[in-house]
């Protein structure tokens, strides 16, 4: 039986700990040795682990439920439970940072961004020293815990924009899901979630000053129903599991 192998992403090329050990780079190596065919979700991974000739980028999806209630606007009841569950959430425009509390993620930059507006920051994922440290300092940030799925469509939505700064990812996932949303999202230039955006995110150098600052203003200001918004949901709206799944199933079948 055929050894197909699944990269999602090579932290250590960007630095990051998270998921960068030598077991990790080892097993990566391999796969071009011992495996028939080795798939990852984005172009970018696929230039870190080294293009081969048995190397396929297959991009993942966003799922259905990021797309109900675009026309008519966010339910009742969607709205209710989410108030339910985070009943600090601010009424105003805020900034959100998911699965923002690991260390890749760089909170940090996206809190002296937000600061410097004086905007609130909401951060989804388990509490860690890290961003506990962080919420000791800024009192503008809400540590939001681990949102469940269901609400997570309704969040981005209610967000004033997303932030997602980190370097190393596999594919940028939660990227797509605030287009598919309409929600603006602020990318660095250069990374998987820029490749993923395709130019309908806000692309900033996280190391040019004011930068991330000027992208984040960028990103609040963009009109409700502005082209950045209903194209950027457009260009998601390609990206579905059918997809991803007759991709997958036809690189299988060249191994038979």
């Amino acid at each position: 039986m055929p050894v197909v192998q699944t990269v999602h992403e090579a932290p250590w090329r960007h630095g990051a700990r998270e998921n960068a050990g030598s077991i990790h780079q080892l097993w990566a190596r391999l796969g071009r040795v011992r495996a028939a065919l080795v798939v990852t979700p984005s172009a970018r991974v696929a230039r870190d682990l080294g293009e081969h000739r048995k190397l396929r980028v297959v991009p993942w999806a966003v799922d259905a439920a990021f797309f109900q209630d675009l026309d008519a606007g966010p339910s009742i009841d969607s709205q209710a439970k989410l108030l339910a569950a985070l009943p600090g959430l601010p009424r105003g425009a805020f900034v959100l940072c998911l699965g923002g509390t690991r260390p890749k993620k760089r909170l940090d930059l996206v809190l002296e961004a937000a600061a410097s507006l004086g905007t609130p920051v909401i951060c989804t994922g388990p509490e860690t020293p890290e961003a506990l440290a962080l919420a000791a300092i800024h009192p503008h940030l809400i540590l939001a815990g681990v949102v469940a799925d269901a609400l997570l469509p309704a969040l981005i939505r209610a967000a004033g924009c997303v932030a997602i700064l980190s370097t190393s990812e596999g594919f940028g996932l939660p990227a797509l899901e605030a287009l598919a949303v309409g929600t603006p999202v602020v990318v660095p230039v250069d990374s998987v979630q820029a490749e993923t955006s395709a130019g309908f995110g806000i692309e900033v150098d996280p190391k040019v000053p004011g930068a991330i600052e000027a992208g984040i203003a960028e990103a609040l200001a963009c009109p409700a129903n502005g082209p950045r918004r209903t194209e950027g949901s457009a260009h998601a709206a390609t990206f579905t599991w059918e997809r991803t799944a007759d991709a997958l199933a036809s690189h299988w079948r060249t191994l038979l």
